[in-house]
Parts: C-alpha cells; structure tokens; sequence
C-alpha cells in the first residue's frame, strides 16, 4: 500500500518571495536585475557548490523556448541570460519572458546525486496571468534551513527596498512529496509561484486555501523572518 508523505530526510526550506510592483521596471532587463545580482551575489559567491541557470524565454507567436548556452551563477552569464534576445536586430522582435531558475548546486548535480537544491532562486514574471494584480513580477528565494541565518534576511531587505514593494509571501516546506519511493516528487518548491499561492480574484493581497498552512503575507519594512 502506497501513500502520500512529506520527505523526512529532507531539510525544510525557508521561501520568500519579493513581490515588484506594476510601476517597477522589468525584472529580466539587465539595466535592473543587475542591482539584484549585486544584493545576492555576496552571499552566493561564497557558497562551496556548483550553479546552473536555466531561463525560459520566447517570442511572440512561436511555440519553443529560445536557446541559451549552459550557464553558471557569474556576472557573465547573468548578463547573457537578460540581455541575449535584446541586442542588435532582435529588440525589434517582442520577447516575452516567463521566468529563470537558479540552482545551487547545479540542476544536472543534483539530479545525478537524486538531491534536492541547497539554494534555489526563481525569476517571474507575473503579468501573463491576466489578472489585475499589485505586482507584476516576482524573485524567489528558497534555502535549505541549515543554511538559513541572519546575513540571509538582511539580504532579503536591500532587495525588498529596490523593489519598491510592501509586501512579500513568506513560507516553510520541505522540497515536495513523492506518492511511493522511487517516484518523481510532486507540489515541488521549483513549481511555486505566487500566483499559486495568492487568491487572485481578492482586491486585496489574500493568502488563498489550503496555501495558508505554508505560507503567510509579511511587511517587508523591518520584518520579523
């Protein structure tokens, strides 16, 4: 007999997600990710671990994500992956982006360790969900407990003040659940997105159910993580 269970020899992870206003400039252009990239990189730089990026971008009208090199948490790289499609003759095409994923170690790492990430942050833009919302893009940043610590929410803060947001969903859950052993895991943290997570129909900013078990709505001055 088979039954759904939380994995316990899983860390639980600590998750924020910075919500960026609708007045705030695009995320995935260089010009203001690079502020992001200076907040999170000294605290990213100095881990022990392998790192892969992985962004899903297209244009509108086609069917296939566009093609990006393999590529590591560095200057260069986070460069290519929000400049790439922008530059020469491509600007006069329309981009959309959806979101970018940043794994640490990298995602071939831990899937050929069968390991869940100790450090994964996620890029979003929310404007495609068609929904009148108080943002329209947002940065995750899940990290394993054991890594969790003061410096982290410090962080957490100098991104919050360029986002120019008041807010930001704060939650506590282990990597997914997995219906059997040797099964793939479900309701995982990399499929997360605040969109999920809010009640999108609420004029206000609404913890939907049954997310109120996971997650809570944070004041992102001087707040108590």
């Amino acid at each position: 007999m088979t039954q759904s269970h939380e994995i316990p020899w899983e860390e639980e992870y600590h998750i924020w997600f910075v919500l960026v206003q609708t007045d705030a400039p695009k995320l995935h252009d260089w010009s203001i990710w690079k502020k992001y990239f200076e907040i999170f990189d000294p605290m990213l730089s100095r881990l022990n671990l392998s790192s892969s990026i992985r962004t899903y971008q297209t244009y509108q009208w086609i069917w296939w994500w566009l093609g990006f090199k393999s590529m590591n948490w560095n200057l260069k790289d986070n460069i290519e992956w929000t400049s790439k499609y922008k530059r020469g003759w491509r600007k006069k095409k329309t981009l959309e982006f959806f979101s970018t994923e940043v794994w640490f170690p990298s995602l071939n790492e831990c899937d050929q360790n069968h390991s869940c990430p100790e450090i994964l942050l996620k890029i979003e833009d929310c404007e495609t969900s068609h929904f009148d919302l108080p943002f329209n893009g947002s940065i995750m940043i899940a990290i394993k407990d054991a890594l969790y610590n003061e410096q982290w929410i410090k962080t957490i803060d100098k991104a919050m003040e360029i986002s120019v947001s008041k807010h930001l969903l704060y939650g506590k859950k282990y990597w997914g659940t997995k219906e059997f052993d040797g099964a793939a895991y479900t309701d995982c943290i990399v499929h997360a997105t605040a969109l999920k997570i809010i009640d999108k129909k609420s004029k206000i900013l609404t913890i939907k159910e049954p997310e109120s078990r996971h997650w809570s709505i944070l004041e992102s001055k001087n707040s108590s993580l």
